[in-house]
């Protein structure tokens, strides 16, 4: 769930939390550079249920929508950049890795 934070008020895990959790992700990418290095776009979808909620945690199903980027040298290891939005909110989130 990309354009939902790990942490709520400082407290990881905080959102979503539950004794269950369906989890779908679909990803589509894009090649546009490729040498030895290469940069590729990426759209995704992450959808997900929480069952049994824990206390203040989300609930039902949610969505999150995005668009990123993917490089890498030679190689080596990926570096991921994503910027997502849930449809449930009007919030945004990016992150990185």
């Amino acid at each position: 769930m990309r354009a939902h934070p790990l942490t709520r008020g400082g407290v990881l895990g905080a959102n979503p939390v539950g004794r269950s959790v369906f989890l779908v992700n679909a990803e589509w990418r894009q090649r546009l550079v490729h040498h030895a290095s290469w940069i590729r776009a990426v759209a995704f979808s992450d959808t997900a249920w929480v069952g049994r909620p824990a206390e203040g945690s989300a609930t039902a199903w949610l969505q999150d929508v995005g668009v990123g980027l993917r490089f890498s040298i030679l190689a080596g290891p990926t570096v991921r950049v994503d910027h997502a939005w849930a449809s449930s909110t009007v919030a945004a989130h990016s992150s990185s890795g």
